[in-house]
């Protein structure tokens, strides 16, 4: 290992994409090479756009539907926004890497310069508050409650980090971030503001906060209605009655030895837990919200 570092040559194990293995036969020795690693082109230019569309900000997923678009694949799948995780943070592509404990500088020729690198790498630092998941770790009020005015499809939260390093909190079309609606991103904070204002002039006018606090209140008695409570009751009985026939008949099939006969009947027994079990959850639901029955003062 020590001589490979030394010497500059490939010392084996994954080669990473944007690179291709040069082999040069050793005198005297049939079929063995030494390899040396050399810059593929086609494959380079690749990791100079991801490297540096990503330092301009733009996201890993934008990049991998741009490079899709233009015809590119991976490995002969579409690009997909985990794909550059490792590029990105892989300093081999400076030319410089630690292996072994060895500072090499002579095995990988550089594809991206050292500045691009180290841009890419603030920029993953501060990108991780968003990268965890869909769902940012800051409350976005209008999740689940806008739709896109153009296709109708719904709005979700994204954001992102500028070139300055100063992080941004967008609403966004699902469709318009996958390139099939123009929806232009929208201010998290504007958006949400100018909403607020909205609503607060909506239930400033007394007629309209009666109306919804009415609203309410009919959809509670409704949901809660005692009738639809005695129903439940009803169902479970009926299907505790039925568990209690299935059970007399799993026994005369298995004294019977009628094994047709015992698989039908456990069949049946689990659908009426799975059954029974439902009911009883719903029935609980509701008398906990009858119990917790909303005030009109308390809504207004």
């Amino acid at each position: 290992m020590d001589t490979s570092v030394a010497n500059g040559t490939f010392c084996g194990g994954h080669l990473i994409y944007g690179y291709k293995i040069r082999k040069e036969p050793i005198p005297g020795k049939n079929d063995r090479y030494i390899k040396y690693v050399e810059i593929d082109e086609a494959q380079a230019d690749i990791v100079r756009y991801v490297f540096t569309e990503y330092a301009k900000g733009v996201s890993k997923k934008q990049i991998a539907e741009r490079l899709n678009a233009q015809g590119h694949r991976y490995k002969d799948k579409p690009f997909a926004g985990k794909t550059f995780d490792r590029w990105l943070n892989n300093p081999k592509y400076t030319g410089v890497f630690e292996f072994g404990g060895r500072i090499c500088d002579n095995m990988y020729p550089a594809i991206i310069n050292k500045k691009t690198f180290d841009l890419a790498q603030e920029l993953l630092k501060k990108n991780r508050y968003f990268a965890k998941s869909n769902t940012p770790r800051i409350p976005y009020f209008l999740t689940s409650k806008l739709y896109c005015g153009h296709c109708g499809t719904s709005v979700i939260a994204d954001g992102g980090v500028g070139k300055m390093g100063v992080t941004y909190q967008y609403y966004y079309c699902k469709l318009a971030r996958a390139q099939k609606c123009e929806k232009k991103r929208e201010d998290k904070d504007l958006l949400e503001r100018e909403i607020t204002k909205m609503v607060v002039a909506h239930f400033s006018d007394p007629r309209r906060a009666k109306k919804t606090v009415d609203d309410t209140i009919a959809a509670y008695n409704k949901r809660t209605d005692i009738g639809i409570i005695k129903s439940l009751e009803v169902r479970i009985a009926n299907t505790q009655k039925e568990m209690d026939s299935t059970t007399t008949a799993y026994i005369q099939a298995v004294t019977s030895q009628n094994q047709l006969f015992i698989e039908g009947c456990d069949k049946r027994m689990k659908e009426l837990a799975a059954l029974l079990e439902d009911l009883k959850k719903q029935h609980l639901k509701l008398e906990l919200e009858r119990e917790d029955a909303p005030t009109r003062q308390g809504i207004l």
